[in-house]
């Protein structure tokens, strides 16, 4: 079929998130989801990673860029990092559940996989606020049956030598180990099986 060079591009990885996907302060070539196209690459699969990252966004932010990232890029996968710009500025969690679950059913209808990334917010506004943040990314990966990454910076552990003087964004250390434990979770899910080779059978047949 030799109508569509379009079917044969590198599938795309789109990442939607927020300071912690972007590489907040740090230069774009050392944000994780850059860090992981080129270890990708190494590995020999081929994905180009889309970072949509904006430093600040919130999942209403998210959930509104959506559309247009879908229908530009028709991701294989969809990593969602979003939701702690909401439990930091103590909004609405009931409101941030419903954008993320918004974007998980666009994410599923439009064909991609997707894989939910957990975050944890401080107490500042009581255990009851941040215990519904951290139940939020589980509660929504069993609704929908998708690919959860409990917690982004397990492995960072608040070790100062891994984060910028705010203490709250990986440095380029940091991000190194961010984009290793994506990858792990991206494997362990399954979810860089290219669509068109998953079943042994060609789609566009």
């Amino acid at each position: 079929m030799g109508h569509a060079n379009a079917e044969f591009e590198d599938p795309a990885i789109v990442v939607l998130g927020d300071s912690l996907s972007a590489g907040y302060q740090l230069p774009a070539d050392h944000a994780w989801p850059a860090l992981l196209e080129l270890e990708l690459r190494e590995q020999k699969f081929k994905f180009k990673v889309i970072n949509a990252g904006i430093s600040g966004d919130t999942t209403a932010g998210g959930l509104a860029r959506l559309p247009q990232l879908l229908s530009k890029y028709h991701p294989h996968c969809l990593i969602v990092e979003l939701g702690a710009n909401d439990g930091l500025r103590g909004l609405s969690l009931q409101q941030a559940e419903r954008n993320l679950a918004d974007i998980i059913e666009q994410g599923l209808a439009s064909g991609s996989r997707v894989l939910l990334v957990g975050m944890q917010i401080p107490t500042n506004f009581g255990p009851r606020y941040s215990n519904y943040f951290q139940q939020m990314y589980p509660r929504l990966s069993q609704r929908y049956s998708i690919s959860l990454m409990p917690f982004l910076f397990a492995s960072l552990d608040e070790n100062p030598n891994l984060f910028l003087a705010d203490m709250l964004h990986p440095n380029s250390l940091g991000q190194q180990l961010l984009m290793k434990d994506v990858l792990a979770s991206l494997k362990q899910h399954d979810l860089l099986i290219p669509a068109r080779t998953r079943y042994g059978i060609k789609e566009s047949q």
